[in-house]
């Protein structure tokens, strides 16, 4: 694929008159700053483009200058620590050396932009900071913030037509009223004291802010995003609510990992079809295991078990099983376009080394969170000082006065979603409340022995270009209802329970006291994070200490319930509680003198959700290899070579290099263009399986190589598992196909965990031996798989590119940045970093 041709740069003259300016510039309000910081958000800063720019194929100024940046890192062999600022730009305190503007939105308080476009914010008061930072995020994000709202709110067909209808009507059904919102932000002061009040107060300031700003762009017309006038669409105002929508909509992208036992039923459903009931239950329980010893852990086995509590015996009373699972999964599959508006999966990894590993003896941080390539991104970039604040970090548009992660003046901390599971899905018996036989449209549900009515109501969704849509929205006692089917028969309705329901802003009350300047211990930092009710990974770095929090509201379930599956709601199963804070996985200062994470498992003995199975070809394992290697005979890391860790297994194919060793033993002697190009493969696997395109050629660097793992392991695992699933790939978790897309992650999961307990001794613990084909008669071997495959696949390349190896080559995998307006930008080659990067070491002061 060829980088396709964008708009021209930004002209000369502009670029003298903003460093003129600076020259003019009020000297900048000093702030102690502990750190030394690095930090990059590709492609930029700036989402806007007018209609005048686009008639002149202009570039927007900091729309597309920190791409290049940030794809660039990947081609250095080894960083320097005066390399960083190459690859990275400064996330000191300040706007730095070159003021590019600076001015005071309606006089609240002062806005320095730097030489990337990022606002450094200092307000009198928290509130005249939180207006500055509204009016910065619509000067920079205006139609994506409003795209988001919309989105959060569940009217994005009001705003963009009808093929967003699908979408709409899935939020409705699963989201809040106007109403709940408005309560969610009303109880904030009740229920967390000052905090909460100071919060309500930011909200409320943070939206006159952004309507300030949008006051001035329906004046001025060169002030307008292009993507208004080609739509022909108005500005409104924004609310708090708009913000708390936001946050909903943040969070449960990021911190919302369960709820797929209607999936799980599908594939069970599948294999019971496909082996028999026995047969069919065992290999269900292969694809969904609760805990695999094999996987890597955040907290080392010798720093603690964190248990988490287990319903077994599964009781089969407890499971609801609905009929034609299947065919009930397909009908709620069809996808929206509005899925192209939001984050792909969560992907996001971070680096911690304490000062006992630490080459200077300070505490170091490398924090990416993944949350997709789109332009503009997901995340902008803030800095704000105030009397409560000194923060630095990136900020959802529209939510932007509340960092997730970031660093303050001694500390720093960043977040990747963890994958407990802290969602149910409940079959609802249904019944008819004045009396009479139950269908599936029926409105009452057994709860207790007694027929309850769902709570109802009646939404009307408009469609721009078309005919307001209506939508009866039910509830039970435990949630939204999403479907209907039948359960042995009889009529239900599907719910999903969620642990932090009506309290997503809870979560928010813990960004915001980790940004407090009152942080001054890792103890600060723990307090603030226990209220967080979302499934999330934390860690902490100051002058002193490196912590581990693994954090969330999680459900302890009744006895027999199998979290795999969906359970009934009649009352008999219901939850028995939370896991308090103090018992979720955490560590400080671990003895090997660091720790890493990467959406894996928190610690052994912790279960998965049902939605994210760890296993021993997880991701991390790539991170604690690199770390491992840094370390040895007493070795100690720099920043810059923390960076370095994540460069190199930023382009590693995880599936190649942690399986790859398995296959290639059991692979034997071939001969020919077989021997020779498995060599080169096992060659490329021993080097770190890196996927590279340096001279950007559109092809691969180690053509040969990944030429045959691709399509060797795809025909290994269509030789191995096609029998059993027949074509229910994608009811598994994760799904047979690991490509990259716009999110980046790639290479590490797949069906590799089955692959590799199956290629090993646990083998033994499986309820059946995959590699022996169930359609055929004979009896095949795991090595016979691996060699049939092996063949086919070089036989496949031979009579694509020929017998010889030096013509054989494999296209560069690319990451697309996904326009979610007028802007677009060219590909990068793939990496598997954070989208938003940031690079920390904790000086003191």
């Amino acid at each position: 694929m060829m980088p396709r041709k964008v708009f021209l740069a930004v002209g000369l003259t502009l670029t003298v008159l903003l460093v003129m300016s600076s020259a003019m510039a009020a000297p900048v309000p000093t702030t102690p700053d502990g750190l030394r910081a690095y930090s990059i958000i590709p492609p930029g800063q700036s989402g806007f483009i007018n209609l005048g720019q686009i008639a002149s194929g202009i570039t927007p100024p900091h729309a597309d200058d920190q791409r290049e940046m940030y794809a660039s890192l990947v081609d250095d062999n080894d960083v320097t620590e005066a390399e960083l600022s190459t690859y990275l730009h400064s996330a000191q305190f300040g706007p730095g050396a070159t003021i590019e503007d600076e001015y005071r939105p309606n006089n609240k308080s002062t806005v320095y932009r730097d030489d990337f476009g990022i606002p450094h914010v200092y307000g009198d008061t928290d509130e005249d900071a939180a207006f500055a930072l509204g009016y910065v995020a619509a000067e920079d994000r205006l139609w994506q913030m409003d795209v988001l709202r919309h989105a959060a709110r569940g009217d994005l067909a009001s705003f963009l037509g009808p093929d967003y209808l699908a979408y709409d009507r899935g939020v409705r059904t699963e989201g809040y009223t106007l109403a709940e919102v408005q309560s969610m932000f009303d109880v904030l002061d009740n229920d967390f004291g000052a905090d909460g009040t100071l919060l309500q107060d930011m909200l409320t300031a943070y939206s006159e802010g952004v309507n300030d700003r949008m006051a001035e762009v329906r004046a001025d017309a060169s002030l307008k995003p292009v993507e208004y006038d080609s739509r022909q669409l108005p500005i409104e105002d924004w609310a708090p609510t708009d913000t708390i929508y936001m946050v909903v909509l943040q969070l449960r992208r990021f911190g919302e990992t369960a709820g797929s036992e209607l999936t799980h039923a599908a594939l069970l459903e599948q294999l019971q079809k496909n082996l028999g009931k026995k047969a069919g239950k065992g290999a269900f329980r292969d694809f969904t295991w609760r805990n695999d010893p094999n996987s890597y852990s955040t907290i080392p086995a010798s720093e603690g078990k964190f248990t988490s509590p287990d319903p077994r015996p599964i009781d089969n009373s407890a499971v609801a099983i609905p009929d034609g699972a299947g065919a009930l999964v397909a009908s709620r599959s069809q996808t929206s376009a509005a899925t192209r508006l939001l984050p792909e999966s969560p992907s996001s990894n971070f680096i911690g080394v304490a000062p006992s590993k630490s080459a200077t003896g300070n505490t170091l941080n490398w924090g990416g969170p993944q949350v997709g390539y789109n332009v503009p991104q997901f995340f902008m970039e803030i800095d704000v000082h105030s009397p409560s604040f000194d923060f630095r970090g990136p900020a959802v548009p529209g939510a932007s006065l509340l960092i997730p992660l970031g660093r303050g003046i001694e500390h720093a901390w960043s977040l990747t979603t963890a994958s407990s599971d802290a969602v149910d899905v409940r079959a609802e018996e249904l019944c008819e409340p004045g009396g009479g036989n139950a269908t599936e449209d029926s409105n009452g549900y057994m709860f207790d022995g007694a027929c309850v009515a769902m709570t109802a109501r009646t939404e009307t969704i408009p469609v721009k270009g078309g005919s307001d849509d209506m939508l009866s929205v039910y509830r039970t006692s435990h949630g939204p209802v999403f479907d209907r089917g039948t359960v042995g028969g009889a009529p239900v309705a599907f719910t999903r329970e969620r642990a932090f329901w009506l309290h997503e802003t809870d979560s928010v009350i813990s960004f915001m006291r980790a940004a407090k300047n009152t942080v001054a211990s890792i103890a600060d930092f723990s307090a603030a994070m226990s209220t967080s009710t979302m499934a999330f990974n934390a860690i902490y770095v100051d002058s002193t200490d490196l912590g581990y929090f693994h954090v969330g509201k999680y459900p302890i379930r009744a006895e027999g319930v199998d979290p795999m599956l969906p359970s009934w709601g009649t009352g008999e199963w219901e939850w028995q509680g939370f896991i308090p804070f103090a018992e979720l996985p955490h560590m400080t200062n671990p003895a090997q003198g660091w720790l890493v994470n990467w959406n894996n498992q928190p610690a052994r003995g912790w279960a998965n959700g049902d939605q994210s199975m760890w296993g021993p070809t997880q991701r991390v394992k790539l991170l604690a290899t690199q770390m491992k290697n840094l370390l040895r005979n007493g070795g100690k890391a720099s920043l810059s070579d923390v960076v370095d860790v994540a460069r190199t297994v930023a382009t590693s194919d995880g599936n190649a290099v942690i399986l790859g060793p398995r296959m290639l033993k059991l692979a034997g002697s071939p001969s020919g263009t077989a021997r020779d190009a498995l060599a080169a493969t096992a060659e490329w696997i021993d080097a770190g399986a890196h996927r590279t395109d340096e001279d950007r050629n559109d092809r691969q660097d180690f053509g040969i190589a990944t030429a045959l793992w691709d399509t060797w392991y795809k025909k290994l695992v269509e030789a191995v598992f096609d029998d059993e699933l027949k074509g229910a790939y994608d009811l598994t978790v994760p799904a047979a196909d690991d490509a990259p897309t716009n999110n980046g992650s790639a290479y590490y999961s797949s069906l590799s965990n089955h692959l590799w307990n199956l290629f090993g001794p646990t083998h033994k613990n499986l309820a059946m031996d995959y590699c022996d084909d169930q359609r055929t008669g004979a009896t095949e071997t795991c090595a016979g798989a691996v060699r049939r495959s092996l063949h086919a696949a070089v036989g496949a390349l031979s009579r694509r590119f020929g017998s010889n190896l030096a013509k054989w080559h494999w296209p560069t995998d690319y990451i697309e940045f996904e326009p979610l307006g007028a802007l677009e930008v060219d590909p990068i080659p793939w990496e598997n970093r954070g989208t938003y990067n940031q690079a920390i070491e904790v000086l003191g002061l």
